[in-house]
Parts: structure tokens; sequence; C-alpha cells
């Protein structure tokens, strides 16, 4: 009996293993994450600028899933996903204004000719009184950007209100990084 019941146990496991590897999904397929360090963008809204423009500034990413994946020590043929783990901007050097509400809404996009445009962070409204602002990441996973030869990763918003002042802003975002067996 005891070996019928050791047997029983034995399946069920192998059923757990073998369901949760199918299509790279399930508790095995996930079972290491690693965050990278901050990646940063500058971009500057022009005293030229009017009320309801939008302001934006473009950085082309050459595929730097290699650099990536050193970062996080994860090897390609285990890697699942990549996912965009945390997003802020804040106001940059002195001015006039000392806070976002200059700003209607902010978001960060991924685009490549074969793959289009995704939004993969944004905020909207921008709360009052802030230097800086966590925008909300998307759950899409973003890694077959990173698979192209290259992508452009845009930083934007548009403005709420007339400016007098160039005003310069800096995100920051890292990516989360998902490995299985």
């Amino acid at each position: 009996m005891k070996i019928f019941t050791k047997l029983n146990m034995l399946f069920i496991l192998l059923a757990l293993v073998s369901f949760s590897c199918q299509k790279g999904e399930g508790f095995l397929a996930e079972l290491a994450t690693a965050d990278t360090e901050y990646y940063e963008m500058e971009f500057t809204a022009q005293v030229t600028d009017l009320d309801g423009f939008q302001i934006f500034k473009e950085e082309a990413f050459k595929s730097s899933l290699e650099k990536i994946l050193s970062e996080t020590g994860i090897s390609e043929k285990r890697l699942n996903a990549i996912y965009l783990k945390e997003a802020e901007i804040s106001l940059e050097g002195d001015s006039m204004y000392k806070d976002l509400n200059i700003m209607r809404f902010l978001e960060l996009t991924n685009y490549t000719d074969a793959l289009g445009e995704e939004k993969i962070a944004k905020l909207n409204p921008v709360p009052d009184g802030q230097s800086l602002v966590f925008l909300n990441p998307s759950a899409e996973n973003i890694l077959p950007y990173f698979e192209e030869k290259a992508f452009i990763m845009t930083a934007q918003g548009f403005l709420e209100q007339r400016i007098y002042e160039n005003v310069k802003m800096l995100a920051r975002f890292k990516f989360e990084v998902k490995a299985g067996i």
C-alpha cells in the first residue's frame, strides 16, 4: 500500500511539473526574477510649446537584451518575459516651476515598425504639487521589443498650461526579467 501511495504522489508531482511547463506558463516558468538597473531619458518642455501641445523625447535602444541578461544573470534560454517594473518622471534643475502641475498626463511607449507602438506606463492625471511622480506600468510582456534589432522608447506628455520657461524633466525606469527552468 505504501508503494502505491508513493507512486500516486510521484505521478501527481510529474503531472504538475508537466502541466506547469506547457507553453512557458505556470509556476515553474517564472522561478527566477531579477531587476535591471535604472535607465534614464531627459526631455524638455519648451517655452514655445502651447498648452495641449505634446512634448516628447525619443531614444532608440539598440537591442540591449544582452546587457539586461548580463545585469540580471539570467541566461537567454531560460528567459520568459520582460516587464516594465518601475517608471518615474521628475523635474530637473532650477526652474520657476516647482511641480509637474504643468502636465496633463505623462507616459512611456515602445515602438518598432514590426510591432507597432505600445504604451508601457502612464499617469493620467498628474497629481497636484508633485515634482516626482510614479507612472503606472502596464502588465504587458515587452520581451518582443528587446528581441528586435532596435526599438524606440519615448517619454511624452501633454502640457496642461502655457509655460514661460523651458522645463527639464527626467524619466527613470527599470525592468523586471522573469526566467523559468
